[in-house]
């Protein structure tokens, strides 16, 4: 399990290995290549992602993946990324 999966325990194993790319993928596409399975089972791991942590939206899902790449994560609530992502006042 990575470290992202242990610092948002809601995600399954695989959707934590999508959520590790979502920061260098620029695409599902790209994700499912990379992961060798269907471009549909990515979307489907990020659509539940999105759904788990509170309906956001790709982009705030790609800056938790950026963050917990950089190991920031525990330092920003959820709710707080949210608002900052929505208003673009980060």
């Amino acid at each position: 399990m990575s470290r992202a999966a242990r610092r948002i325990p809601e995600l399954t194993d695989q959707e934590s290995v999508v959520f590790a790319l979502l920061h260098t993928a620029p695409s599902t596409l790209d994700i499912s290549r990379e992961l060798n399975i269907s471009e549909r089972t990515a979307k489907f791991h990020i659509s539940n992602m999105r759904t788990k942590l509170g309906g956001i939206s790709r982009l705030q899902l790609c800056l938790l993946s950026a963050l917990s790449r950089l190991g920031q994560l525990d330092r920003l609530d959820k709710p707080d990324l949210i608002g900052c992502a929505a208003t673009r006042q980060c």
